[in-house]
């Protein structure tokens, strides 16, 4: 029986192979607040690292190490191996999240209360902020996957937001289109939204909301230019302005994982984050305020 003051904290760390891909688990028991008897200094705990072997139900002992006071158990397991994993783009992001934390709250700023009054420039950040996801998923996908140096990835980056740029440059001046392709990138966020509140796991409803959003939100701003571009930079400004400040705060979560979360399993509605829902709220007021102003 524990005294008040005896509490139980656990935790877990991703274990990476020579390649960077999640293998397993370290998970890490502290006891009491106790001292050590062997060494007063520590205090007891208990690590049990699980590497992944796919194959294999069951808790495989494999050795044991440290001392009386930091025992480690090794095991192999289908238990070690990540149930989901995010992409590089994704991790490598995550890495710096103060970093566009930061720019997303002055983007968002900027587009809620200054988005109508210089729409060739909305267009331009947005379109190259589209085509900046969209290289950048696949470039460090599909080429950057065992790359480990951050300057060789900074610098892909960079590459990636100068060929962005220039894509949003020569858009822009397509006036009618383009703002019908800004629209529709934000009926694509709406979507996102939508499939994250409603926590919806089948894929082909997932994909579908999505994609809908966005061909609905383009063909209208064809025919109500004026209109749409308020409400559009109004929404893109709040949830980006929203996305930041969630970078710091925590609850907001990634909503294409949170899609691969759910389809495997390990997050469904009475796991799910409620916070999001704050988020949500204070998209649609300041979504409210930007179109108002």
């Amino acid at each position: 029986m524990k005294s008040e003051d005896d509490k139980i904290d656990t935790t877990g760390v991703e274990q990476r192979d020579d390649d960077g891909v999640v293998n397993g688990v370290l998970l890490t028991y502290v006891g009491s607040s106790a001292d050590c008897i062997q060494d007063p200094t520590q205090k007891y705990n208990l690590k049990v690292n699980i590497t992944c072997q796919s194959d294999n139900d069951d808790l495989t002992f494999v050795s044991a190490s440290g001392d009386a006071c930091t025992p480690q158990i090794n095991y192999l397991s289908k238990k070690g191996c990540p149930v989901f994993t995010l992409d590089q783009f994704t991790q490598f992001l995550n890495d710096y999240y103060y970093l566009w934390g930061a720019a997303l709250i002055v983007l968002g700023f900027f587009l809620i209360f200054f988005g109508n009054k210089f729409v060739n420039v909305v267009i331009f950040t947005i379109v190259t902020l589209g085509v900046f996801v969209i290289l950048g998923g696949l470039f460090f996908n599909l080429f950057l996957t065992k790359v480990k140096a951050d300057w060789a990835k900074w610098l892909a980056l960079v590459a990636i937001i100068l060929v962005s740029a220039v894509a949003g440059y020569y858009i822009q001046k397509l006036r009618k289109y383009s703002v019908a392709i800004v629209a529709a990138w934000g009926g694509v966020m709406l979507g996102f939204i939508i499939t994250t509140a409603f926590v919806i796991e089948n894929k082909g409803a997932f994909y579908a909301t999505i994609v809908g959003c966005g061909i609905v939100s383009f063909f209208v701003a064809l025919k109500i230019e004026k209109t749409v571009v308020i409400i559009v930079t109004a929404f893109i400004g709040s949830y980006s302005l929203i996305r930041g400040v969630s970078l710091y705060a925590g609850g907001f979560p990634n909503e294409s994982e949170l899609h691969n979360e759910i389809s495997d399993g390990a997050v469904d509605w009475d796991t799910f984050d409620k916070k999001f829902y704050i988020y949500l709220g204070a998209i649609f007021v300041s979504t409210c305020i930007g179109i108002i102003y």
